[in-house]
Parts: C-alpha cells; sequence; structure tokens
C-alpha cells in the first residue's frame, strides 16, 4: 500500500545560539515558525527581520528562507508544516482572509492569552502525531483549522516587515540564485563562473568569503534540503529523489544526506511517517 501524503508535520527544537544556516531553501508547504524562546534573524527571499521570542512568523510555500540564531542562550522553536491542499475548501471560502494571510509571507502578533491558545494546539497536534488515535488525520485537521481562525480573529498580520539585505554583492546573491533554481542539474563552479563572467578562482574565493562554506559544499546544502522536503511529501524512491535533488550516485547521496542529518533517507522518512501517523504502508525501495 502507498503511503498517504503528509499533511500536516510538526516539529519542534532547541538550537545553539551559535546556530547558523547560511543556504536559503524552499519547499512546498506553508510553514509557521514560532519562536518560544531566545532570538534569531530570519531570512525570506534576501530579506531580513529580526524575530524575539514569542513571534510568529507565516513563510508562503516557495520562498526561498533560512535562520540565524542571534541571542546569547539556546533557543527553542515550532516548525509547523502545512499542505496548502489539505485545508478544507469550505473553510477557505467562508474565511477568504486565510488566502490573504497566506498570499505573502508575513508576522503574526499574538496577546499572550491567544499565544497560551496557540501552544496547545501545538502540544495537542504534536500529541496525535505521537499517539495517534482512529481519526487522527481528521483530528490535525480540525486542530490546524483553529489555528488558522486564532491568526485571524486574534492576530495582528504584517506583511511588510523584510528589510532587504544590502551587504551581499549582486554576483553573489546571484549566484545563490542560479544555485537555488538549478540545483537538480550537474552543475560545477566552472558553469556558475561562466554565467557571472567572472575568473573561477577568483569566483570561489568571493563565494567562499561571503558564504563561509565553499561551492560544493553550499550546493550539496541545497541539494541536500530539498531532498528532505521531497522524502517527506512524495512516494519517490530515494534513488529517484537522489537524482531529481541532482546527485548522480545514490550512494553518495545517502552517505551525504546522513553526515548531513544524523539518519539515513530511509531512517528520516520512516521518522516523519511515524511520528505523522499520516503514512501506512511500506517505503518505497531504493
Amino acid at each position: 500500500m502507498d503511503r498517504e501524503p503528509i499533511n500536516f508535520y510538526i516539529d519542534t527544537m532547541a538550537r545553539e545560539a551559535s546556530f547558523y544556516m547560511p543556504y536559503e531553501h524552499t519547499h512546498s508547504l506553508i510553514e509557521l515558525y514560532y519562536l518560544q524562546r531566545g532570538e534569531c534573524k530570519f531570512v525570506v527571499n534576501s530579506a531580513c527581520i529580526s524575530l524575539k521570542a514569542g513571534d510568529l512568523l507565516l513563510i508562503r510555500p516557495g520562498y526561498r528562507h533560512s535562520t540565524t540564531y542571534t541571542g546569547q542562550d539556546a533557543s527553542i522553536r515550532t516548525n509547523l508544516f502545512i499542505d496548502p491542499r489539505s485545508l478544507p475548501r469550505q473553510l477557505l471560502e467562508l474565511v477568504p482572509q486565510i488566502q490573504m494571510m497566506c498570499a505573502e509571507s508575513c508576522r503574526i502578533v499574538l496577546d499572550k492569552y491567544s499565544l497560551l491558545t496557540l501552544q496547545e494546539l501545538f502540544r495537542k497536534i504534536t500529541n496525535e502525531q505521537i499517539s495517534p488515535g482512529p481519526y487522527a488525520k481528521v483530528t490535525e485537521t480540525l486542530y490546524v483549522c483553529e489555528i488558522f481562525m486564532l491568526l485571524i480573529e486574534h492576530g495582528q498580520i504584517s506583511h511588510n516587515i523584510f528589510v532587504p539585505i544590502r551587504d551581499m554583492e549582486s554576483d553573489i546573491r546571484l549566484a545563490l540564485h542560479y544555485i537555488d533554481t538549478m540545483y537538480p542539474s550537474p552543475l560545477t563552479l566552472q558553469d556558475i563562473a561562466k554565467k557571472l563572467q567572472l575568473n573561477t578562482s577568483y569566483f570561489s574565493h568571493k563565494f567562499h568569503v561571503a558564504t563561509g562554506y565553499t561551492f560544493k559544499e553550499y550546493l550539496n546544502n541545497v541539494r541536500i534540503r530539498n531532498a528532505a522536503n521531497q522524502l517527506l511529501v512524495t512516494d519517490d524512491s530515494i534513488t529517484r529523489i537522489a537524482l531529481n535533488c541532482g546527485f548522480s550516485s545514490s550512494n553518495y547521496f545517502k552517505d551525504l544526506f546522513k553526515k548531513s542529518t544524523g539518519m539515513t533517507p530511509r531512517e528520516y522518512r520512516r521518522k516523519a511517517a511515524v511520528s505523522n501517523k499520516l503514512g501506512y504502508g511500506h517505503t518505497p525501495e531504493e
């Protein structure tokens, strides 16, 4: 039996103050990012916003984003990923403000009582994923609908809150755009340097200084991040995902994925399926 698609996925994690995600990534899901403790800088489409404890950010599907934690102490954040297709059509028709809110990435400010309600709904969704009842999928859908109604009724929604990043030169920003859009291709340092009309050695050094990563490291990070998303939202085989994300060798992909995440691709997919309890049956064979 094929796995059903994962409609919702919630994840709470502590991040050290030194955690830094230097590359922006994309996925096809609505992302609700709630910073429970700490401080961070969130970058969306090469524009940034500073967040503090209690801030809630909605990231539109397809928008590139990354986080850097800036406080002195460890941070705790909760991410709720939502497949837009899983939202009930009747809800979207009755409350068109939901689609308006999700049309662009935005910050949502809630009062302390609404934040407590949000945290409780996050807790309930997490519990459903860990110990699902017979109607877990329906129950989680109801909780997610309740979250959206909470945001619409009690949230102060701000869309124009991102500040463009100006300290990165245009050729590096263009290189990052090429990598983000062309990562499935057999991309090389020479290819990008040629597109930018730069000497390969000069571009390699400039890229490393600007991002803190070599070109190959950065490209692999982007490919791994996109592969992780495909493991969650598709039934494609691990070999197919490796090829779709630009890896010519599935074995190299598996080794790199485990080094990056601490799990093999199969373990990562199985953990997500078990924690969500929205996928059943076998995992596609490699």
